[in-house]
């Protein structure tokens, strides 16, 4: 545990390291806690707080910078709403009252509004909820005398169509093919389609010649309805943080974007903060561990609803030394507004 004292040094400390970008000293933690304790006392708190990995400190002679130990501390415990300018609710709250504007409309431009006020860059992304799609039915269109379409159609209205070139022979495998995937899929859960395909493997292998080719292609076109598809917005606003002047950590972001599915980042086991339970922070490593350079990143995000089929996540990467509290405010606020269109 640490004092109220080491923790009101703490947060200066986070709160002006996310200013200014620069290491902070034992002479403006002095200042900024109104002259009321010694220098050599602050120098102490600070020792005893690097000591517990809380800071850190890059070079002999400069001041402190929080840890990834000492963020999370911060966003778990001291991160509040003293200096937050609340008048941007207004520009969201205006997308909100505009009729004109579609749901998918208002989260784009929020996201916008919120990645420029926070310096981050905004993912959201949506997926259908697995949890509950079904196919209802798989039926079979021919085309020509070597092309067909199938089209399987899912509970939720929407439908699936997958076109298939073939030569004349293999053509003919085709409808013994969907009448066997109908026979064994109907009603059932997406995301046990994988697993039952695999079980009529053998059936299909004795009954059409080019099965592998087949077996492939369904479910290729199954699964690729459960990826997530995501928009990114504002990268010229992250690329205002001094940390992205160096182009490794920018490849880093992107080779998390690029391999990590935005629904992945809330599912690593990590202890974080139950005081904001729709919004999930991770900072450096509690992103994922097996990528490298996470390490000087942060990510802040939570998933919502705005319909009963899909799921969907709004998402802030920015630099490790991030604007915790504004961006919490700001999305949890965008969250319950969308909460309360859809209900």
């Amino acid at each position: 545990m640490i004092t109220p004292r080491e923790e009101e040094i703490l947060k200066i400390i986070v709160n002006e390291y996310t200013s200014s970008a620069q290491p902070v000293s034992s002479k403006r933690i002095m200042e900024l806690m109104g002259n009321t304790v010694s220098s050599a006392t602050i120098r102490n708190e600070c020792a005893f707080l690097e000591n517990q990995n809380y800071l850190e400190k890059e070079h002999t002679s400069s001041g402190r910078v929080p840890s990834s130990k000492g963020y999370r501390y911060y966003v778990d415990n001291l991160m509040g709403n003293d200096a937050f300018d609340t008048s941007i609710f207004d520009s969201i709250e205006a997308l909100f009252d505009n009729r004109s504007y579609s749901i998918d409309q208002i989260i784009e431009k929020s996201s916008n509004i919120i990645s420029e006020m926070t310096n981050s860059l905004a993912i959201v992304s949506t997926r259908e909820d697995v949890d509950h799609l079904k196919i209802r039915k798989i039926e079979m269109i021919p085309l020509t005398n070597k092309t067909a379409s199938v089209i399987f159609i899912l509970n939720n209205g929407d439908a699936i169509n997958k076109v298939y070139c073939l030569d004349e022979q293999h053509m003919n495998d085709l409808p013994i093919a969907v009448k066997l995937f109908n026979d064994n899929l109907t009603d059932m859960y997406v995301e046990d389609i994988p697993r039952s395909l695999s079980g009529i493997e053998g059936e299909l292998k004795t009954m059409v010649k080019n099965y592998e080719d087949l077996f492939r292609q369904f479910l290729s076109a199954v699964v690729e309805q459960t990826k997530a598809k995501s928009q990114t917005y504002g990268i010229s606003n992250m690329l205002v943080n001094p940390e992205f002047t160096d182009i490794s950590r920018l490849k880093n972001v992107m080779k998390i974007i690029t391999s990590v599915s935005p629904f992945d980042w809330f599912d690593y086991n990590y202890q974080g903060s139950q005081k904001n339970i729709s919004i999930t922070t991770k900072i450096g490593f509690e992103i994922n561990p097996d990528i490298d350079g996470v390490d000087d990143l942060a990510i802040i995000g939570a998933e919502f609803n705005t319909n009963g089929s899909q799921k969907n996540a709004i998402t802030l990467i920015g630099p490790k030394r991030m604007r915790y509290d504004e961006a919490n405010i700001l999305l949890q606020f965008l969250i319950d507004k969308i909460n309360g269109l859809t209900k």
